[in-house]
């Protein structure tokens, strides 16, 4: 019927094909593979593509990962259901054929998209690489392998790596420097009602919220005739650079002119309160879900930051709902007293033990109102459990001050002073990218903040 005959002399790709149209001949079809001339034993892989595949008893779904997914420098992507997660049948599975662990990780896949449903390892692989470009974003130093082992360290439920799933399937939420994150899928542990008690957590009463799956739980408010509100815990956000709020909300059409939902924040523990979204009738009341997403004025990057959702709606019928609020921003390590040891985290698997003594209070501290001078030093010391020398050095690649305005002296036997010149330089929050490598090749990296007044 069809067969493949290439004579090989091992200078080309270890690989035949062949191909057949069975439509018109259905029926049960047999596949022989002989050997030709070799003399030494080798093992062969036959794969079988499409809707007519090997008998079930025929099948070996180990070390089913073929080129290039078996790629030591890929990240290797397994499907998952969206709603079960259940592998499916078609995700190809480990060992690599020099016995390494794959997939990293799993994606979700038979998604639903305006155009209809989203499946296969075609579906999975975009949302791995969707997360792998917030990471990439939120820690702009990181490295390839940095960002794939974020990836596989915060999956959800995270588990062994093994040659199924990975480590588990990849959790955006969990990837994320969040200050504050809550998808209501148990309980209002980390909220306040205020006045009426009428917010509660349940599955969506009228619509799905987009690509949530049909068992997505929303807080929900109905039959509250005055206001309703849901206020956060104190969230710290004196360690952020930047920050936003994101959320989904959702507002029945049948809202009245006195109804709404409000969204308000407090940088004060809740004394005072700026209202920064309002909806109501003809405002927003379109029984539609829509995604929030705003960028947190510098003035709320304080430890005492509180968002509360009010809302008002007399109805049974007038639903109010909102789900996946979250915080999240750009962190830099603040200091709070005049000796700070940083622990670098271990991504190179030799610099565990590594910490930087930061002798300094001022030029981290965070004050309010500023009142740092125009230049600061910092003696700054690190070392190293293994005793390689020590090097200290800012990445100018990624640190946002003018060039020139921060610099190293005084660099002898891993300590050295960091001088930031803030002179002539515009007023602003800024981020300088700390590296500190030793004689072996090892390194990481931190974030400082540097405030100029």
């Amino acid at each position: 019927m069809s067969s493949s005959t290439t004579v090989q002399s091992g200078t080309q790709n270890p690989i035949e094909t062949i191909s057949y149209n069975v439509t018109s001949s259905p029926g049960t079809y047999h596949v022989a593979i002989y050997n030709s001339s070799a003399t030494i034993s080798n093992e062969l892989e036959l794969f079988s593509i499409g809707v007519h595949k090997l008998d079930q008893q025929n099948q070996v779904k180990s070390s089913s990962i073929t080129i290039p997914a078996d790629s030591q420098g890929a990240i290797t992507v397994g499907a998952v259901n969206y709603n079960t997660e259940l592998l499916k049948d078609y995700s190809s599975q480990g060992p690599t054929n020099d016995g390494r662990l794959k997939p990293d990780v799993v994606g979700p896949t038979d998604v639903i998209t305006s155009i209809g449903t989203f499946g296969g390892t075609s579906a999975a692989a975009p949302h791995v690489a969707g997360v792998s470009a917030l990471i990439k974003q939120a820690y702009p130093y990181y490295t390839a392998d940095q960002i794939q082992e974020k990836l596989e360290l915060t999956t959800k439920d995270y588990n062994v790596k093994n040659n199924q799933n990975g480590t588990g399937l990849i959790n955006a939420v969990n990837a994320m420097p969040f200050a504050f994150s809550d998808t209501f899928e148990s309980d209002l542990s980390q909220w306040t009602e205020i006045n009426e008690l009428d917010w509660n957590i349940e599955g969506e009463a009228e619509l799905d919220v987009p690509d949530h799956g049909t068992s997505n739980n929303v807080a929900h408010v109905d039959n509250c005739d005055t206001y309703c509100i849901l206020q956060s815990t104190v969230i710290d956000l004196s360690d952020y650079v930047d920050a936003q709020l994101s959320f989904w909300r959702f507002i029945d059409n049948s809202v009245d002119a006195d109804e709404y939902l409000k969204v308000e924040l407090s940088n004060d523990n809740g004394t005072n309160w700026n209202e920064v979204f309002l909806w109501t009738n003809n405002t927003g009341n379109d029984d539609t879900w829509h995604n929030e997403i705003l960028s947190l004025d510098s003035s709320y990057l304080t430890g005492n930051f509180i968002v509360q959702f009010n809302a008002s709606a007399s109805s049974f019928s007038e639903d109010i709902e909102i789900d996946d609020v979250i915080i999240s921003g750009t962190l830099y390590t603040s200091s709070g007293s005049t000796n700070q040891t940083i622990i670098f985290e271990d991504f190179s698997g030799d610099m565990s033990n590594w910490t930087l003594t930061w002798d300094s209070d001022e030029w981290w501290n965070i004050a309010t109102p500023s009142p740092q001078i125009p230049n600061y030093n910092s003696t700054n010391t690190a070392t190293d459990p293994e005793g390689d020398a020590i090097i200290i050095s800012i990445l100018d690649k990624y640190s946002n001050m003018p060039d020139g305005s921060v610099t190293i002296t005084d660099h002898t036997n891993g300590t050295a002073t960091i001088i930031v010149n803030s002179t002539g330089t515009q007023s602003a929050t800024y981020v300088i990218f700390v590296e500190v490598s030793d004689s072996q090749g090892n390194s990481d990296f931190e974030p400082f903040a540097v405030i100029v007044p």
